[in-house]
């Protein structure tokens, strides 16, 4: 091997260990202790739990979500970094994952917002917490809610009787008893007579009418009608399972108690042959076939060979998987083992904020 090239794979591995430091894991240890690790398997901050100076100091971790840490100690709240290092040096009465760059966080009683650089953006005054959905967060006033963005101005005036967050910048809100669907101005896209829905997925939710479920678009129209004869949805041997969503272009179908995928015009394109299938996430689904499990992408092929007593999905070429004696530890697409089994559970790595 030539010294030039020793010189590129050495480079390589460099940058590549660089990069590692970057994620971290949230995993449960045999003591039921939850810890975080690093892409070697090394252990960078484990929960307390334990008597100092006659005090019972205890502690509970959070699994890691966008970027950032959360940690309960001894009833005080903090964000932290993958060693348990208080990210902001701010503690607070009680503290939500950050979503879409805002965290709601509880000071003296009431609910504020904070972003990723733990300067407080909406200054505490809720008595209840809504995180930001597409750019938008629940508000409530004298028992009717609307809805305000990120500079805590209300934009949506509160009128209705119940909302839901928005997603794909759709929001079902109730009104008068039914259900009904608003875009991001307020204005409704499907007027209220639903008696129940569910949140939207690329472009399709499940709604209720006269006690029947069907799947409608943004507009309304129906891709599946809400009909007790309709055999997708309905009677035994149902091709599909109700509030199943569309996620990558694909929704979960089921032929003679074997599952498989259809896209969008209700065309089977991945056959139903698997036991049990999760729902596509990053062009990836978790399927179990003769009592394994393993990963499919989008056309049905195999990212990762069903090899395993469980699996998840996950980031950077690492994916949790368990063995044969039920512990968690982390493999490649090739199914070799990177950190060996010896958890209890473990979670996807992530991606840490700088």
């Amino acid at each position: 091997m030539s010294n030039r090239l020793v010189y590129i794979l050495c480079l390589f591995v460099n940058v590549f260990l660089i990069e590692a430091q970057n994620y971290c894991a949230f995993v449960k240890l045999h003591d039921d202790r939850s810890a975080y690790i690093d892409t070697l398997g090394k252990i960078t901050y484990l929960e307390e739990d334990e008597i100092k100076d006659r005090i019972h100091i205890s502690s509970y971790l959070f699994p890691i979500k966008n970027g950032i840490g959360r940690l309960r100690h001894n009833e005080i709240f903090t964000f932290i970094d993958s060693n348990g290092k208080s990210i902001f040096g701010i503690d607070f009465e009680k503290a939500e994952n950050f979503n879409e760059g805002m965290a709601e966080v509880r000071v003296k009683g009431k609910w504020g917002f904070i972003n990723v650089n733990g300067e407080m953006v909406i200054q505490p005054q809720f008595f209840d917490s809504h995180k930001f959905s597409c750019g938008l967060s629940v508000v409530s006033q004298k028992g009717s809610h609307g809805y305000m963005n990120t500079k805590g101005q209300i934009v949506i005036i509160p009128q209705f009787d119940r909302v839901c967050h928005f997603v794909d910048n759709k929001a079902w809100v109730l009104k008068d008893g039914k259900w009904g669907c608003i875009n991001k101005m307020g204005v409704y896209l499907i007027a209220p007579h639903y008696s129940d829905t569910k949140d939207f997925s690329e472009g399709y939710a499940w709604v209720n009418k006269d006690r029947l479920w069907g799947l409608v678009d943004s507009v309304g129209n129906y891709l599946i009608a809400p009909d007790d004869r309709n055999p997708l949805i309905y009677g035994h041997n149902a091709t599909f399972k109700i509030f199943g969503n569309f996620n990558n272009g694909l929704i979960i179908s089921k032929v003679n108690n074997k599952v498989g995928y259809c896209d969008k015009t209700l065309k089977k394109v991945i056959p139903a042959k698997f036991e049990k299938a999760f729902d596509f996430q990053n062009g990836f689904a978790c399927v179990k076939i003769d009592g394994l499990w393993g990963i499919i992408d989008t056309t049905g092929g195999y990212r990762v060979e069903p090899k395993f007593n469980d699996i998840k999905l996950g980031l950077y070429d690492l994916y949790p998987a368990k063995n044969d004696n039920d512990l968690w530890g982390y493999i490649n697409s090739k199914s070799e083992w990177v950190i060996k089994p010896q958890f209890n559970n473990a979670y996807s790595f992530q991606l840490l904020k700088n």
